[in-house]
């Protein structure tokens, strides 16, 4: 039993079990919000910064945008990392957000994990 749950764990096939979870009979989850798609909550277009993008430039799009997140993106817009809020606060002193050169690549979380628009709302979660 381990082992096949072990199994499910494997990289992609997380989702394919949230979608056969989706289609079986779990009482109230059944009907509900959690097996919807992603897209029904109908996210907003992501601001995207590039990788030396200042963190005064990030910390600037976040007051004007309203938002609590950038996505990193290289050249051929590939995303390569996700800055956010928690980041702000957990990663950068005080007077590295003031100093001119600091770049959003140097404090930003590399490779983040993403869905698509028709996963489930539950393997979103997940993530």
């Amino acid at each position: 039993m381990e082992n096949d749950k072990n199994k499910l764990l494997e990289k992609g096939q997380i989702n394919q079990a949230m979608r056969l979870a989706c289609k079986s009979s779990f009482g109230v989850l059944d009907q509900g919000f959690l097996c919807q798609p992603v897209s029904l909550l109908n996210p907003h277009e992501p601001i995207c910064v590039s990788p030396d993008s200042t963190l005064i430039d990030v910390w600037q799009a976040f007051r004007q945008h309203k938002i609590g997140c950038v996505l990193v993106t290289d050249k051929s817009s590939r995303l390569i990392g996700i800055f956010s809020e928690r980041d702000l606060v957990l990663k950068v002193e005080p007077e590295v957000l003031c100093k001119e050169g600091c770049k959003v690549e140097e404090m930003m979380t590399p490779e983040p994990q993403c869905c698509a628009g028709d996963d489930p709302i539950a393997y979103a979660l997940n993530l």
